[in-house]
């Protein structure tokens, strides 16, 4: 993906040639200079004074070359500007959902009935500060947290992730020396507090091992704040910072939260049931779709026909027959296009449910893909049958042009009243189909992107976004 199809980099590009304004007002002067000897030539052609000499052949090349030479090395450092910028806010993000992360494990093994929405995404400082006092409450009265959250989100590999790579990758892409302290400060309690829960396993050790956890989380609490004074601003400037992924375990509390199970294995046959509901669903729906797409191919193909017998059959070629015709195909064609989508939305939709549910169940059977060669090329085959959807519609576009080409000298009226009613047409079928310019852009997406499924958007309750791997 280049640059500018991305939100995220046209914002920090955008912020960057503000920043270099004094850069810009020099390659303009310099545009200037250039546009006015130019301007002096061409009214002064025919002159051959010192001044027109001059600005030929000295001013007017000089000025050129400067130009080209200071407008490439100034993209060439809005570019790099850029791409350092880019990586710095990144970088920073991560580290705000790595340690959010933290946090509101430690909420969810504290049984915190209070925890805020809010802590589930990207939140202020004042709701960063809430959040830390009411963990504080809990440390004073010295309780224990569970740690089960702890060790099913793999807290101990993400703390030593954190301080072997992010140390790293901080030093290489961070330019603010109070952001690497206050890191450095933070990981020391959070290795600290790592080693005391692992200690806490082994009973001879588990009383010092709880003291130790209470005075290195409260540490943590405390220290949290120092970075996020710092780095937050600075991401929520790059980004547009609404909420943050989740894991599959949190996926999977949303979804069964309602139920209550006796044991383990009564809570197993729920996930399995569930798991065989969404492939059933999803095979239904796969039928349907291509049912739907039999089905206004015939509706299509018969217009067509009807179309084609209307040119070719003088006794009956009318423009207003042609005209109903071809709106008639217009109609199906957008129908058939709008059916594509959401059928191909429903589809997914039964398919990631299996992707979450599955690994319980059966393992990474459905999401993992073997083949024997290296780069296999798989093209969607529901992809392909939206795009011939959309070439049927442009078909009709051409033959509706063609149709308003050939009969506007004659009947210039019903050409207009043609257009009105396509355009009349594609509002009534696309009006609380489309709700917002957006989803347009997703259009785009679903017919020219290659989705990546590391990531899903749901949409149910209070669930947002879910991360499939674990």
């Amino acid at each position: 993906m280049e640059w500018w199809e991305d939100p995220f980099s046209r914002k920090i590009r955008l912020r960057e040639f503000k920043r270099l304004w004094y850069l810009w007002l020099i390659d303009v002067l310099i545009f200037i200079v250039v546009v006015s000897s130019i301007c002096f030539l061409i009214i002064s052609i025919d002159a051959k004074t010192p001044l027109n000499i001059t600005v030929s052949s000295i001013i007017l090349p000089a000025s050129l070359s400067i130009l080209i030479n200071t407008i490439t090395n100034h993209v060439k450092k809005w570019n790099d500007n850029s791409e350092w910028g880019e990586r710095e806010v990144v970088v920073y993000r991560d580290i705000i959902e790595t340690f959010t992360k933290i946090l509101v494990s430690f909420h969810r093994d504290y049984g915190n009935p209070l925890e805020p929405q809010m802590l589930r995404g990207f939140y202020d400082l004042n709701m960063l500060s809430n959040s830390i006092q009411v963990l504080q409450v809990f440390i004073k009265e010295e309780r224990i947290p569970q740690f089960n959250n702890y060790r099913l989100l793999n807290i101990s590999e993400l703390v030593d992730k954190l301080s072997i790579q992010y140390t790293s990758i901080l030093s290489n892409n961070c330019t603010h020396s109070a952001v690497n302290l206050y890191y450095m400060i933070i990981m020391t309690h959070l290795i600290k507090l790592d080693e005391a829960v692992k200690q806490n396993e082994n009973p001879p050790l588990m009383e010092q091992a709880n003291h130790d956890i209470l005075i290195q989380l409260n540490n943590y609490l405390a220290s949290l704040p120092f970075l996020y004074r710092i780095v937050y601003p600075i991401v929520e400037k790059g980004m547009k910072l609404e909420t943050m992924t989740h894991d599959i375990n949190y996926y999977r509390s949303k979804m069964f939260e309602n139920i209550t199970a006796a044991n383990v294995e009564e809570r197993t046959n729920m996930v399995k049931n569930a798991l065989d509901r969404a492939w059933d669903t999803r095979n239904f729906e796969i039928n349907l779709y291509w049912k739907r797409a039999a089905y206004f191919w015939a509706f299509n193909t018969t217009i067509a026909i009807a179309y084609y017998h209307v040119l070719t059959n003088v006794s009956i070629q009318t423009p207003l027959t042609s005209i109903v015709l071809l709106l008639l195909g217009f109609v199906c064609s957008v129908a058939w296009f709008l059916s594509n989508i959401a059928s191909k939305h429903w589809q997914e939709n039964w398919e990631n449910h299996i992707k979450l549910l599955e690994d319980t169940i059966h393992g990474r059977l459905y999401k993992t893909t073997v083949c024997d060669y290296k780069y296999a090329i798989k093209p969607s085959v529901s992809r392909l049958n939206l795009k011939i959807s959309l070439f049927v519609i442009l078909a009709w576009i051409t033959i509706g042009v063609s149709l308003a080409l050939s009969i506007y000298e004659n009947y210039p009226v019903g050409v207009w009243i043609m257009c009105g009613c396509a355009i009349l047409i594609l509002f009534i079928l696309c009006w609380g189909e489309i709700r917002r310019p957006k989803e347009l852009y997703n259009i785009k997406q679903l017919l020219f992107d290659n989705k990546s499924y590391d990531e899903l958007h749901i949409y149910s309750g209070t669930i947002e976004d879910v991360k499939i791997n674990e």
